[in-house]
């Protein structure tokens, strides 16, 4: 048996995440911390890399949140890109 936490329960701690730093933000009458907002959207950040790792889609992650796919894709997917390997199509006009 592994370790690694489900994607279920994974999601589930992406909601939470995403609720706590919501209420990290600006507001009128709230005192604004960026270092815990930062905190808690790199917390975030880490729940949605091994989401990703487990081939949720962006999709799913948007739903967990209330949010659109295109919104997840810019908040994230950018973040998460410098970590990424990226995939080189082999060139067939190159004779191995």
């Amino acid at each position: 048996m592994t370790d690694k936490p489900t994607k279920d329960v994974l999601l589930a701690q992406l909601a939470d995440a995403y609720q706590r730093r919501r209420l990290l933000d600006p507001a009128p009458g709230r005192t604004f911390n960026r270092a815990a907002r930062d905190e808690a959207f790199n917390a975030e950040l880490a729940i949605v890399a091994a989401l990703r790792e487990l081939d949720v889609t962006w999709q799913e992650v948007g739903d967990v949140i209330g949010r659109k796919k295109s919104n997840v894709v810019v908040t994230y997917a950018r973040k998460l890109e410098t970590s990424r390997t990226v995939r080189v199509r082999p060139n067939p006009k190159e004779k191995p």
